[in-house]
């Protein structure tokens, strides 16, 4: 159906020609008029008057268009009819939803409306900003919220516009629930819906263009879920109930947010030297699909699937800050507004990393050269024109003697005794194994170099905390950040070449 597509959750560049790149969804909602629709159609003569037991297990892309649900029927099963003649029909969508639609032969009267009352006041939106600012990230075909009446401290009160679109109402609800929760926390405002217990129908669904007033009642909100109970009147008169509608938190400070409402924004921060740092935040494994989803397009994602789940984990981190550190060095260079899926991030088959932008062509003329580095929840990158560059990142952790004699040759050991404290023994040596790390990158030696090949020759510390170390002919600057941990503070020492002259 044609506006499946302003369902789609990652806006792109103008005229980007990868669909599934925009990650055109099924709304839960539209699932559940599908399902509703064929447990009517299984039995004849009867209207859907309620859906129970919404449960959605897995986004129902549209893209690509060859999945099984647009070949094939939905799975429905009618068992034995009620005694008051409504008929209960169990429905399915292998592997991505379920629910119970319950069929009679007419619709209920419809009950009083919900008289509880909404508690205090937070401030109201402003509308005309919440589609254009992409605050919602639904295209006209789902563009039904018309009025904010009142947000209030459990819950909100607006008008909605039926739309043609299938689920397009009942999906305008939920975005004032969701639109709600993102006004009401300071963080993880991204909410997409998982469950509803039931949706209780009292009349035909309102022709397009009818008005239908829409109050939400927020009966909890946790760090991980936010539920509700929301009701729409139609003329005074209740259409639905619905009752139990569950949202699912995504893990996102506001800088995230923020960037997955504008792509053109940068994820990672530059720091000082030049170099990207990015950190998780994300860290379980729904909110890293969000995430990963933004970053890597269809020509990247097969190699980050392939990966086991603790490998997706740093490679993303990687990803994202190769990517940002291009996108920065372009919007240095006069070029800003590059999406993340414009830059793309291959390896050679050494294990190089290189960077090209095959679509439209930011890259045209610049030799941008790039380098990668991930340790846990840390992901860094360099990027230069023109010049061989190299960053490590290793977290601090006890080194034994025989891990020293690898990474150290005789005389190195001498002076690394020399110029190191005992106390900072593990400290220092991770330091100079990531030194060396970064100048093996930017000599493009791979990963069957040695360590004990490349020996530090100086080592100078600057009152600001950083150290410089000089291998060979490569000047390399080193410092050392912390990151909460389960226990502690985890420290990591970043190292990263000097650029020298291409």
């Amino acid at each position: 159906q044609p506006w499946w597509i302003d369902h789609a959750f990652y806006p792109q560049p103008e005229g980007w020609p990868v669909l599934e790149d925009r990650f055109p969804l099924v709304p839960m909602t539209g699932l559940v008029e599908m399902m509703a629709a064929e447990a009517t159609a299984l039995v004849p003569g009867t209207v859907a008057i309620a859906v129970e037991g919404v449960r959605a297990f897995r986004w129902l892309a549209v893209e690509p268009a060859a999945h099984p649900v647009f070949t094939a029927a939905i799975d429905a099963t009618a068992t034995a009819a009620r005694t008051d003649g409504a008929t209960v029909v169990r429905t399915a969508i292998e592997g991505h939803s379920r629910a119970v639609v319950v069929v009679a032969p007419a619709f209920p009267a419809a009950p009083a409306p919900d008289t509880r009352e909404l508690h205090g006041d937070i401030e109201i939106p402003d509308l005309t900003r919440v589609y254009p600012e992409g605050h919602l990230f639904h295209g006209p075909s789902y563009q039904g919220l018309r009025r904010f009446d009142r947000f209030a401290e459990d819950g909100s009160r607006g008008l909605l516009e039926s739309q043609p679109a299938t689920g397009a109402l009942l999906d305008n609800a939920g975005q004032l629930f969701g639109y709600w929760v993102a006004c009401k926390v300071d963080r993880d405002k991204l909410v997409l819906p998982t469950s509803v217990d039931r949706f209780s129908f009292f009349g035909p669904h309102p022709a397009p263009g009818t008005s239908v007033e829409c109050v939400v009642f927020c009966t909890s909100l946790d760090d991980v879920h936010a539920r509700a109970d929301l009701e729409l009147l139609v003329d005074g008169r209740v259409w639905c109930r619905i009752e139990g509608w569950e949202d699912r938190r995504f893990q996102s400070d506001a800088h995230l947010f923020g960037m997955l409402r504008e792509p053109h924004r940068l994820l990672a921060r530059q720091q000082p030297g030049g170099w990207w740092l990015v950190r998780e935040e994300w860290p379980d494994s729904a909110s890293r699909e969000v995430v990963m989803r933004r970053f890597l397009g269809a020509d990247e994602r097969p190699a980050h699937l392939a990966r086991n789940p603790r490998a997706q984990r740093t490679h993303l981190l990687g990803r994202i800050a190769a990517k940002d550190a291009v996108r920065g060095l372009l919007a240095e260079a006069g070029s800003p507004g590059a999406f993340p899926g414009e830059i793309e991030v291959h390896n050679t088959e050494s294990g190089a990393p290189y960077v090209t932008s095959p679509v439209r062509d930011w890259l045209a003329g610049r030799d941008v050269r790039v380098s990668i580095a991930h340790s846990g929840p840390i992901g860094v990158a360099l990027a230069a024109s023109g010049a061989d560059v190299g960053i490590d990142v290793e977290q601090v952790a006890v080194r034994s003697e025989t891990f020293a004699a690898s990474a150290l040759g005789e005389a190195e050991r001498e002076r690394f005794a020399a110029l190191t404290d005992p106390a900072f023994r593990d400290r220092e040596l991770t330091r100079w194994w990531a030194a060396k790390e970064a100048v093996s990158k930017a000599l493009g030696t791979g990963l069957g170099f040695r360590q004990r090949d490349l020996a530090v020759e100086e080592v100078h510390a600057a009152a600001t905390g950083e150290v410089r170390l000089r291998i060979g002919r490569h000047w390399v600057t080193s410092t050392v950040i912390t990151h909460p941990g389960s226990t502690a503070q985890e420290e990591y020492v970043v190292a990263w070449t000097d650029h020298p002259h291409p």
